[in-house]
């Protein structure tokens, strides 16, 4: 959803998880309002990275991770368009 903590309203916040307020983000900040960092971070084109998801509310779905580039505007349609591949003999 875009959203710190996954939902604007922190009443909500105990049946979802918890949301630890930082000097970056806010509960219910969207992630499209946060200052570009420098994390020292490259990324390679065709590269591989190691990551984790958990689900607390197991709704039946799947999942997938997509990437917007910085230069293009943050909509659905881009993020659509920029799907990432999991190494599949390491899952």
């Amino acid at each position: 959803c875009g959203l710190a903590g996954g939902t604007p309203w922190p009443q909500e916040v105990a049946e979802a998880g918890v949301y630890t307020t930082t000097k970056f983000a806010h509960h219910g900040m969207r992630g499209t309002a946060l200052p570009p960092m420098d994390t020292g971070v490259r990324w390679r084109v065709g590269g591989e990275a190691e990551v984790t998801w958990q689900v607390e509310n197991n709704h039946g779905g799947g999942y997938s991770y997509r990437l917007c580039p910085a230069a293009e505007p943050l909509t659905e349609a881009c993020f659509q368009r920029h799907p990432l591949d999991f190494v599949r003999d390491r899952q």
